[in-house]
């Protein structure tokens, strides 16, 4: 009789929670705060190739862990929307905020920064996961798709086309 030995390797996801943030104070409430956070984070990555990262709050808004899912190249990094709720999932998430940076300095959103923003907005709503912004930062400068294209966050559309009113 022969002893047969199984390994098991076992999936790990590798989350930062945000200690540097005191989680009473650390409330991101609006888009200046989600821009402090989210700026702290790519501090410590190089600025010339994107990152996208994920930013995972409780039911008060409150940061419960981050996580930098990607980097890629100086114009686009992949995301997996599968990933990223995931790790929301993982991190019992109420909802999310996600960024990625623009090495260019130039801020305005991609086709595919706009459709990203539709899928995770559509996937989160099916989860029931909130998806409260995607921030791009470029240099000093920020937009918010919040601000800037409401409509990506729109409740039922399932294509840009819908969400954007183009027909």
């Amino acid at each position: 009789m022969k002893n047969h030995r199984y390994t098991y390797r076992l999936r790990t996801v590798d989350v930062q929670v945000s200690e540097s943030f005191d989680h009473d104070t650390s409330i991101i409430g609006d888009p200046a705060v989600a821009e402090d956070f989210f700026r702290s984070i790519f501090r410590s990555y190089d600025a010339d190739q994107e990152h996208f990262v994920l930013l995972a709050v409780d039911g008060r808004h409150r940061v419960i862990g981050y996580k930098v899912l990607s980097s890629g190249t100086r114009t686009q990094t992949p995301v997996d929307t599968a990933r990223v709720f995931k790790i929301a999932i993982s991190l019992d998430a109420d909802a999310i905020l996600v960024a990625h940076n623009h090495p260019t300095g130039q801020p305005e959103p991609s086709r595919d920064d706009l459709e990203l923003t539709r899928r995770l907005s559509r996937a989160g709503e099916l989860l029931g996961i909130t998806v409260y912004d995607h921030v791009i930062l470029a240099g000093p400068r920020c937009l918010s798709l919040r601000r800037a294209r409401p409509a990506l966050f729109t409740p039922g559309a399932t294509t840009l086309a819908e969400q954007e009113g183009i027909q």
